[in-house]
């Protein structure tokens, strides 16, 4: 079972909750923490910019499309089912693993050097939409030979 608690003292009750119930069950439990905002931010700047190289090849789509096109290509599902989740619901290593695979992709497919978010450019524009880039935990995981 997967909890996302939003506060730390919130985080605190759920963790005595469960240490409490694991006397009485044997199902392990995972704390996890939730994507963080800076890396929403993140993919959704990355889904525009290739948005716009693709409708300068003519290819003419939406920055939705392209979040469902890799959704449907690199799928990270809850455990055990069949049903992938939405990004939304990714928790920050997977959300990693999802910025990853756009990333790569965009660069090994199509040829696209995606904005690198550790950047002055893109660390202005994270500061600038309100978000600290020092939460954004992306590093590339990576290369291309």
């Amino acid at each position: 079972m997967r909890i996302r608690p939003q506060i730390e003292e919130d985080r605190k009750k759920a963790y005595n909750y469960f240490t409490y119930l694991m006397h009485e069950q044997t199902k392990p439990f995972i704390l996890t923490q939730p994507r963080s905002n800076p890396q929403n931010a993140l993919m959704w700047l990355w889904l525009t910019f290739i948005d716009k190289e693709k409708k300068n090849e003519g290819e003419i789509r939406c920055k939705e499309y392209w979040y469902a096109w890799f959704m449907q290509q690199y799928p990270i599902f809850y455990e055990s089912s069949e049903v992938p989740k939405s990004s939304s619901n990714y928790d920050k290593e997977e959300m990693q693993q999802f910025l990853n695979n756009i990333d790569m992709h965009s660069s090994t497919e199509w040829g696209y050097e995606l904005p690198d978010p550790n950047e002055k450019k893109a660390q202005d524009w994270f500061k600038y939409n309100g978000y600290n880039p020092d939460e954004l935990y992306y590093k590339k995981t990576w290369n291309m030979l």
